[in-house]
């Protein structure tokens, strides 16, 4: 009878040793919980981005992605600039525009002194764009070369003067410099009603008093023609070109007087 007595301690001992192993194990988490609920306490809500911090940081991506001349490796400029020439090369017109909007969007000086060169290009339409080019890129240094133009082509016999010399005139506006008044007076003591609208926005555009004296002058005689001038019903439309001519100039006489000395 002693051994199943024994028997029967050993397994009651051994059974509440499990249970006590059992009680332990459930009151002690697992590492794995616990790092899981560490992760979530310890882990920062995430903060909206101001929109000046998102705007700044996408005008980054737009400069990387359109590199600038001097950002561009050797190779790639060479490369380029070989386009260009090709371009220009070929004596195509519509060749030598897609080489004028390249050099543009290139812009440095060795681009300009190829523009200004081809304004001495024998077909109208390249000569037009590389004046108006150059006003866009308001090239200063290049008022010489575009005086030159609208002086050059004053009279040509395929008619095409009238186009190149209106686009000299817009470039000259559009850069605006007062170096460019005395060649657009002269333009203007020509007294024609059709191109002295374009010389008078000009004029406006670059805004300097020195352009007074001949505005003036030149409303002064638009003034003295309407007043000789029929009626519009007499004449059609005829006086009604005559009256806008008036009040362009007499607008720009008005802007510039109201700028400070």
């Amino acid at each position: 009878m002693k051994y199943p007595i024994i028997v029967i301690i050993l397994v009651i001992i051994v059974a509440l040793s499990l249970l006590m192993l059992i009680f332990s194990l459930k009151k002690t988490p697992s590492p794995v919980k616990e790092e899981k609920v560490s992760e979530v306490v310890t882990k920062e809500p995430e903060k909206e981005k101001p929109k000046e911090a998102i705007k700044a940081e996408e005008e980054v991506v737009k400069v990387q992605e359109i590199k600038p001349e001097e950002a561009r490796p050797p190779e790639a400029k060479t490369k380029i600039w070989e386009e260009i020439n090709a371009k220009i090369d070929t004596g195509n017109p519509y060749r030598k525009q897609e080489a004028i909007e390249q050099l543009i969007s290139i812009g440095d000086r060795p681009s300009i002194e190829r523009i200004e060169e081809l304004t001495q290009d024998n077909t109208p339409a390249v000569v037009n764009r590389a004046l108006s080019a150059l006003g866009e890129l308001k090239s200063a240094e290049s008022i010489p070369i575009i005086e030159e133009a609208f002086n050059e082509n004053e009279i040509r016999q395929d008619g095409y003067g009238k186009s190149i010399r209106i686009n000299a005139v817009n470039a000259l506006g559009e850069i605006g410099s007062e170096n460019s008044v005395d060649v657009l007076a002269a333009a203007l003591a020509k007294k024609d009603v059709s191109f002295g609208s374009y010389v008078v926005d000009a004029m406006k555009k670059i805004g300097s008093k020195k352009s007074l004296p001949y505005l003036e002058e030149y409303k002064a005689f638009l003034d003295n023609q309407l007043e000789n001038m029929p009626k519009d019903e007499e004449i059609g439309e005829y006086r009604y070109i005559w009256e806008q001519a008036d009040k362009q100039v007499k607008e720009a006489i008005d802007q510039l007087n109201m700028q400070e000395v």
